[in-house]
C-alpha cells in the first residue's frame, strides 16, 4: 500500500511519487474501509464527487491491490473512492473520530461512541495529510520516505490503467459544468451529503505515543 503524490520539479513539470502508508494507517484501511465500500454508477460520480476538484478540500492517492483510493476530507469526516482498473467504482464515507474536528457539532452519539479520541491515533487525518503536506515539502517527503517513479514504473503504470476511466468523463462533466456552473455544483455538494449522510463510525485503537 502506497501513497501517491506529485512535485513540481525545477523545471515547472510534475514527477510521480510513492511511498509506503504507515503499518497503523494500513490496518485501519484494511479493516474499516475496504470491507465497507459500496459500488456507485459512473452517472453518480459525474452528478456527485467531481465538485471535489473545485473546491479547497484536501486529499490523497493511495494505490493498493492494483487499485486507486481517493482520500477526501469531507463531511462527515472522509470519503474514499476506490476506481478499479476495469472502471468500477466503490465508496465510502466515514465520520470523524474527532467529532469536533474542523468546527464539526459533535451529535451525542459521538460523544458516547469514543469520549477519549483524543488519546487516540487519528488515521483519517493521516490518510490525507501525511501525502498532502509531502507534495509541498521535501523535508517531509525525505521523513516519509518518498521516492520518484519512473514513467515506466509499476505504481505508474497501475495508476494509469485505473484512472483512465475517471479522465474519459471529463468531457461529460465539463459539459455539465459549463451549462449551468453554480447550480451543477450545488446539486453535486447536495448529492453527495445525501449520500455520506452521518457516514460510517470507526473505533480507534491505536493510542498516541508519549515522546
Amino acid at each position: 500500500m502506497k501513497y501517491i503524490i506529485w512535485v513540481t520539479q525545477d523545471d515547472e513539470t510534475e514527477k510521480m511519487y510513492a511511498a509506503p502508508v504507515d503499518k497503523i494507517e494500513k490496518e485501519y484501511f484494511i479493516k474499516e474501509i475496504i470491507p465497507s465500500l459500496q459500488p456507485i454508477s459512473q452517472d453518480f460520480y459525474t452528478e456527485s464527487f467531481v465538485v471535489i476538484l473545485q473546491t479547497l478540500a484536501r486529499w490523497s492517492y493511495i494505490l493498493y491491490d492494483e487499485k486507486i483510493y481517493w482520500c477526501i476530507e469531507w463531511d462527515p469526516g472522509l470519503i474514499v473512492l476506490e476506481i478499479q482498473k476495469n472502471g468500477t467504482l466503490q465508496a465510502l464515507a466515514l465520520r470523524s473520530p474527532n467529532p469536533s474536528f474542523g468546527n464539526r457539532i459533535a451529535l451525542a452519539e459521538d460523544l458516547k461512541f469514543q469520549p477519549d479520541y483524543e488519546d487516540y491515533e487519528n488515521h483519517q487525518y493521516s490518510l490525507i495529510f501525511d501525502a498532502w503536506d509531502a507534495q509541498f515539502d521535501k523535508e517531509d517527503r525525505k521523513y516519509r520516505k518518498f521516492e520518484p517513479v519512473n514513467k515506466d514504473g509499476l505504481e505508474k503504470q497501475h495508476f494509469d490503467k485505473c484512472i483512465i476511466h475517471i479522465d474519459n468523463l471529463a468531457p461529460i462533466v465539463e459539459e455539465k459544468y459549463q451549462q449551468d456552473t453554480k447550480n451543477f455544483m450545488d446539486k453535486c455538494q447536495a448529492r453527495i451529503d445525501k449520500w455520506a449522510g452521518i457516514g460510517k463510525r470507526t473505533l480507534l485503537k491505536h493510542k498516541t505515543p508519549v515522546f
